[in-house]
């Protein structure tokens, strides 16, 4: 059997890197892929590692899902993917599968993964162009001129470009994300590149507030020992995007959204189960558990890329071999690391 390296999560907080089995494409519009680059989410990859996301509870598991693979083997029935393709969200398990005795932490993080040419599964009536949002909805063909470390970032800016959009982002709207990680630092500037005339940060770490407001944000607030409430006196905001995933954040957030304002929750923890007043949030605002949509951002992400608007290099800060994954781990709990991509080749 041919064997790649991956790394692995064998029990909660111990990631090795092991000889695991290599993917095998299951059909004819599947293609086997040479990974390139694949990033830590800063947030979901941690949490899995330590057993603290409801969705990824079963160990062996194998890590990552913001991969990069190059297609090397396309199926017979490929006609939308072709040797050289460079492809988002190529991974060697898919969510609910096994690859030997592995399962899947979403599987980014090895040697090789597998793509599906989607588009003509659905022309050749294998697939129902409106079923739900899959995995291989999200796998999208990237430049082949962008660098493999920056094109891992494109998931993390198109899952908060269409998190944003669905808020109901207008360039009227007053936004506060809570979350000074990669992920809320990409919900704020997006923010002000759609024309937020108040576009404001918090979290807790001061190196990573300080770049927000070099990335032309309108002002970032420590909230260590502070109320969202104290943090920003007398503001309100008509979008609130908790980028964290902390029921307190929802809480916090009804004393600063505004009347028909939005409160959003991106992040995803074991912490977000929250007491709400329904009571006491304004007239005509809401919650929203906030939806993701790569395919609809994916070209104008890349068109902003193109133009300058965003710069993916912005969003990380450490490039290190996949050998070196668990370091990476400790990098990004220590918070020394803003985000650390894994390369493969």
């Amino acid at each position: 059997m041919d064997t790649m390296k991956a790394a692995v999560v064998v029990e909660p907080g111990r990631l090795e890197i092991r000889e695991v089995p290599r993917p095998v494409p299951s059909g004819p519009y599947q293609a086997l892929t040479k990974q390139e680059a694949a990033s830590f989410c800063s947030s979901t990859d941690v949490k899995i590692a330590f057993n603290e996301l409801p969705f990824v509870s079963e160990y062996p598991c194998i890590l990552g899902h913001e991969g990069l693979g190059r297609v090397i083997e396309p199926g017979e029935k490929c006609r939308h993917l072709a040797v050289g393709d460079r492809v988002l969200r190529s991974t060697c398990v898919l969510p609910g599968d096994k690859l030997g005795d592995y399962t899947s932490g979403w599987g980014a993080f090895a040697e090789y993964g597998i793509v599906t040419d989607l588009q003509s599964m659905i022309e050749d009536l294998q697939f129902r162009a409106d079923s739900g949002m899959t995995v291989q909805h999200m796998q999208q063909v990237v430049p082949a001129d962008m660098p493999a470390t920056d094109a891992t970032m494109l998931i993390t800016l198109k899952e908060c470009l269409s998190s944003l959009q669905d808020a109901g982002m207008k360039p009227d709207k007053r936004v506060l994300v809570v979350g000074d990680g990669a992920v809320g630092l990409s919900f704020a500037v997006w923010a002000k590149i759609l024309g937020s005339p108040r576009t404001v940060i918090a979290g807790h770490h001061t190196s990573r507030l300080d770049h927000g407001l070099k990335l032309g944000l309108d002002a970032a607030v420590d909230t260590t020992g502070k109320t969202l409430a104290e943090a920003v006196p007398g503001e309100q905001f008509d979008i609130i995007i908790d980028a964290v995933g902390d029921g307190k954040i929802v809480e916090q957030a009804m004393a600063v959204v505004a009347g028909w304002g939005v409160i959003a929750v991106y992040g995803a923890s074991m912490k977000m189960q929250s007491q709400v007043d329904m009571l006491a949030m304004p007239v005509g605002a809401s919650l929203l558990r906030a939806s993701t949509n790569e395919p609809r951002a994916h070209p104008q992400v890349l068109a902003a890329c193109k133009l300058g608007l965003v710069r993916p290099k912005d969003f990380y800060s450490h490039v290190i071999p996949l050998e070196r994954a668990a370091e990476g781990i400790e990098l990004l709990r220590s918070r020394e690391a803003l985000k650390v991509v894994l390369t493969m080749e």
